[in-house]
């Protein structure tokens, strides 16, 4: 693996290849935040959550400063959740990103890998000890359907919350053991898969419907 794969770099920009954004959600971590989908993923684990992202092929390339700028124009975000794909394939362009969200605004970063701290670690990885220098909660290691219990922000049972810096500890039980909720918007499912996927997409359009029920009353 590495932190700066070919192409990140064009004419002076640094681009990242996304595979999708949502700029403001309420359940990939405290608060609202700017959730961003890398393109990408060499783990291929049975029953990800959006299997779509794990090709590494171009989707959509974006130059990282004029990403910045649509996060900083989201006033109520109190940070970013970086998922994919795997982020640690494009380490280099996501810590360069996170320092200029930095330079303007003391947003928080939760950052999903299928790799192990450790394992990033060992690889000595000049990008990606940047990335986890970056980060204030890594949720790390393989998604294991079989483990998926539907408990907290993680996929599955094994994977760890790993406390980078202070910013979240106070979130401590509801990053560990709080119920999962999804959100559906006209082109997304956004959320942690739980083991009962089927259901509770049903469950999240009911309420959806019902809401826009009442709201044309």
């Amino acid at each position: 693996m590495s932190g700066n794969p070919d192409g990140s770099v064009r004419a002076g920009q640094v681009l990242l290849n996304v595979h999708d954004t949502c700029r403001c959600t309420s359940v990939l971590g405290p608060g609202k935040r700017y959730a961003i989908w890398v393109q990408g993923c060499l783990r291929n684990c049975a029953g990800c959550g959006t299997p779509e992202a794990q090709p590494t092929g171009i989707n959509h390339l974006v130059d990282v400063a004029e990403l910045a700028e649509d996060i900083l124009a989201q006033p109520q975000i109190e940070g970013i959740t970086i998922s994919g794909g795997e982020p640690f394939l494009q380490a280099k362009a996501l810590a360069e990103l996170v320092r200029l969200l930095r330079s303007q605004r003391d947003l928080g970063v939760i950052v999903f890998t299928g790799y192990y701290l450790q394992e990033l670690r060992e690889l000595d990885d000049e990008y990606i000890c940047d990335l986890l220098d970056c980060a204030d909660l890594l949720i790390d290691g393989p998604f294991l359907d079989e483990k998926n219990d539907s408990s907290g922000l993680r996929g599955s049972a094994n994977q760890t919350m790993c406390y980078l810096t202070d910013r979240y500890r106070d979130y401590y039980a509801a990053l560990e053991y709080g119920t999962r909720k999804l959100e559906i918007t006209r082109s997304q499912i956004i959320g942690i898969k739980p083991k009962d996927f089927d259901k509770s997409v049903q469950k999240a359009f009911a309420k959806l419907l019902n809401k826009k029920l009442i709201a044309n009353r």
